[in-house]
């Protein structure tokens, strides 16, 4: 008890170094993305999709695009964001769900996020 504060500081260091080596293998595997045209889905696109009569709006890409948009996200290698990647306005895809079932959605727009 008596070293509680060092040892709490060296977990906090491990942390940080932790997270320190997070991000700097982001910054060295970055890559700079252009995103596709408007009416092609891809890495950075806005998509409106018809899901079961309802309307969603998603933006394709990494959870790292948070900072840039209040919308939700959809990664390219889930489920339904591989079924939509390189598809176009109009295009109707279906997917596998987690629990099984097919479902079909509808690309109502797509347009790069900016």
């Amino acid at each position: 008890s008596e070293n509680g504060g060092y040892h709490a500081a060296r977990e906090a260091q491990r942390v940080n170094q932790g997270r320190i080596e997070e991000l700097t293998f982001k910054l060295r595997h970055a890559k700079i993305l252009t995103a596709p045209p408007a009416g092609k889905v891809g890495d950075g696109s806005l998509v409106t999709l018809d899901m079961n009569g309802r309307e969603k709006v998603f933006v394709l890409g990494s959870h790292d695009l948070a900072i840039a948009t209040d919308q939700a996200i959809i990664s390219p290698e889930s489920p339904i964001g591989a079924a939509i990647y390189g598809a176009k306005v109009g295009d109707t895809v279906s997917y596998k769900a987690p629990n099984g079932r097919e479902i079909s959605v509808t690309i109502k727009d797509s347009k790069p996020l900016s």
